[in-house]
């Protein structure tokens, strides 16, 4: 649980307090249209938060299954004591891991620039963002 999610309930405590000082004051601080509208902001990005999520687990199970690198580059899904990554083997290691690890550090970096810069781009999506800006 982030600390958006865990501090929900003090947001509520915090905006009755407002409500009955305002109420003994006989001041008004609210206006309905207002209040309804930040609460709906604030539930659409937990949501969009929540299928971005979504999103992102099952475009990770499809590309694990059906386009890893292992299928185009001979590099080992992990290095182990016996890879070409060993200590021992640290600078003999085969040229096509190296290339294969390389690819790899480029993916992620390019997905996720494209993870980052969608929500910049289309709306939905930007209501699950925009907490980061």
């Amino acid at each position: 649980m982030g600390i958006m999610q865990a501090s929900i309930p003090l947001f509520f405590v915090l905006i009755a307090v407002e409500l009955l000082s305002a109420r003994l004051g006989r001041r008004s601080f609210y206006r309905v249209n207002d209040t309804i509208s930040d609460l709906s902001a604030g539930t659409l990005s937990q949501v969009a938060g929540m299928f971005t999520t979504l999103l992102l687990i099952g475009a990770y199970g499809w590309v694990s299954e059906h386009a890893r690198l292992q299928r185009v580059l001979p590099v080992p899904a992990w290095p182990d004591a016996h890879s070409s990554f060993a200590p021992r083997n640290r600078w003999r290691a085969q040229p096509l891991a190296w290339v294969g690890w390389t690819v790899a550090f480029v993916d992620v970096d390019l997905a996720y620039y494209w993870f980052h810069r969608v929500p910049h781009e289309v709306n939905l999506f930007w209501a699950g963002h925009e907490k980061y800006h």
